[in-house]
């Protein structure tokens, strides 16, 4: 909602499913793909995580090619991505040097 001078008021769900929105993808490692599938599983909801942290599982059809995928996220730590991002770099700067060598 917008008030006067055009600043806007946002209610207290609102926040509160920006906040759970951004948990999911900074957090639990969702893509925002999975959490529009999340949300459109649940009725424009999303699910409160369970006991073990993770948000309840849900299916969805991959594109009508009759697969099935999960929302779900990819179960990693924080620092197990930080891992991930270093050796993905480390390998472009070995294929930039490969790339280079071969020019």
């Amino acid at each position: 909602m917008k008030r006067g001078g055009g600043r806007r008021y946002y209610r207290p769900e609102d926040v509160a499913l920006l906040r759970r929105i951004r948990g999911l993808l900074y957090d639990d490692g969702y893509t925002i793909k999975g959490v529009q599938k999340l949300f459109k599983q649940n009725g424009g909801q999303i699910p409160e995580p369970n006991a073990a942290g993770a948000p309840v599982e849900a299916q969805a059809t991959d594109g009508g090619t009759g697969a099935e995928t999960e929302a779900q996220p990819a179960g990693l730590s924080p620092r197990q991505r930080g891992e991930l991002k270093a050796l993905l770099g480390e390998l472009e700067d070995l294929r930039d040097v490969l790339r280079g060598s071969t020019k």
